[in-house]
């Protein structure tokens, strides 16, 4: 500490090493005040830390003289350029610290990245077991990062793991509540709400109203009008009745659109024009309703829920007996460019996509094209990357029993094997039901 401080001293007619208000010098200053005002078992891992990353570095011994070749000032050796030279993609800076201990500003970016891509095209993120080791990882180097305990949530979800997923969220918010300090109710709020969402994932509907209700309770007492509004749009998804689903969905409408809330307004519109369309609302009235989530998508830059109203704009046209404008939707969709400008910004390949690739299948198969339906690429990745993997199965199997019962293709052995799948994978998940697959209009 002497010596670091000696390095910004006025020491007399002689000038300091480091000006003080230099940059270099504030920096100095500040980390030999931080360094100062650490615990004794901080420093220690500090040392620690930079004792590792000296290691691995392998940098040369403190006071070893230089090579002369090293001092020389000329062109890089020829197998450093001929290394260089490669038309592979750039290395991702997140993961640049393979084979040594990250740091924190690492972690954070890594767990950031990670949860980016699984939010918005989960192709482009690791896959669930690497990425739950590199999240064990970051815990064992890191073990207040809350962050990867929500990293391992999501990958749980991903996964239709709910042990896991409880384990991982619970501890994510025990240390958000221990670093937040002055509102530890806030992060109890949100972890309300996450365990609701939770639950809803996973079909428990009691469960989620009780999680629900206790974070409408505790955004009232810290007056919290957001996460009274994104409760509220979980409390309509859950709701059982129409008449209170959609007064629940005009007032949740309404207030986001006072509290600049862009995102949940969209949504709120959308599920909106889908009850109309269930409760049988005319074509016009349910496409200008549309037309409004349109309009804050696009004036707020929203890909992703301008990608879902592709999806319920080709539903519609289904619905009201236009499959030929169902499939062009379809086909607007996947054509569409919904990738951000930042560096890790991805291309929106979610639910919408598996929708409206599953919605050209039925096409396909509607016009008899079966063989062109069953190797349509796109959805049977898409369906894999979401978790839907059963439903996309059944509706393949669903296709093949037409192909085989309607049209007379294949023999008595490969049609019994279709109808035993079909009702094998039906009798495992119950909520999934494949009559609606086979009305294709």
């Amino acid at each position: 500490m002497a010596g670091v401080d000696l390095l910004t001293a006025d020491q007399g007619a002689r000038r300091p090493a480091v000006a003080p208000s230099s940059v270099v010098g504030f920096f100095v200053r500040r980390m030999s005040l931080a360094l100062a005002r650490l615990p004794f078992h901080e420093v220690t891992r500090v040392f620690a830390e930079f004792a590792a990353y000296h290691a691995a570095g392998d940098f040369p011994p403190v006071g070893a003289a230089a090579e002369p070749d090293d001092m020389e000032l000329g062109p890089e050796p020829a197998e450093d350029v001929a290394g260089n030279d490669d038309n592979g993609p750039p290395p991702d800076d997140s993961c640049s610290w393979a084979g040594q201990r990250p740091s924190r500003r690492q972690a954070e970016l890594l767990v950031s990245t990670q949860m980016e891509l699984l939010q918005t095209n989960e192709k482009l993120a690791l896959p669930p077991a690497p990425l739950q080791e590199v999240a064990a990882r970051l815990l064992r180097d890191n073990p207040d990062l809350a962050e990867a305990h929500f990293l391992s949530f999501l990958n749980c979800l991903r996964v239709g793991e709910l042990c896991g997923a409880v384990h991982s969220l619970y501890h994510s918010f025990d240390r958000m509540g221990a670093a937040a300090g002055g509102e530890p109710s806030r992060g109890l709020r949100y972890a309300a709400l996450s365990l609701a969402a939770l639950h809803a994932r996973f079909g428990h509907r009691r469960a989620a109203l009780a999680a629900i209700r206790e974070a409408v309770t505790m955004s009232q007492d810290g007056n919290d009008s957001v996460c009274l509004q994104e409760a509220l749009t979980w409390l309509y998804k859950l709701a059982d009745d129409d008449e209170t689903r959609g007064s629940l969905m005009r007032h949740a409408i309404s207030k986001s659109g006072e509290l600049q809330l862009h995102e949940l307004a969209s949504l709120g519109v959308q599920n909106y024009t889908e009850l109309m369309a269930q409760c049988g609302a005319r074509p016009a009235d349910a496409f200008q309703q549309l037309a409004r989530s349109d309009q804050i998508n696009c004036q707020h830059s929203l890909p992703a829920l301008l990608a879902s109203g592709y999806a319920v704009r080709a539903a519609l046209c289904a619905l009201y007996g236009r499959p030929g404008l169902a499939s062009l939707c379809g086909q607007l969709l996947l054509c569409l460019d919904t990738a951000g400008a930042g560096p890790h910004s991805a291309p929106v390949c979610g639910e919408p996509v598996a929708l409206a690739a599953g919605q050209l299948a039925r096409q396909l198969a509607a016009h008899g094209h079966y063989a062109r339906a069953d190797q349509l690429p796109l959805l049977d990745e898409s369906a894999r990357l979401l978790g839907q993997l059963e439903a996309w199965l059944l509706l393949k199997t669903v296709l093949h029993m037409r192909a085989v019962t309607w049209h007379e293709l294949g023999d008595r052995d490969e049609r019994n094997a279709a109808a035993s799948q079909y009702r094998q994978l039906v009798t495992q998940h119950p909520t999934l039901d494949g009559r609606h697959l086979l009305r294709v209009t």
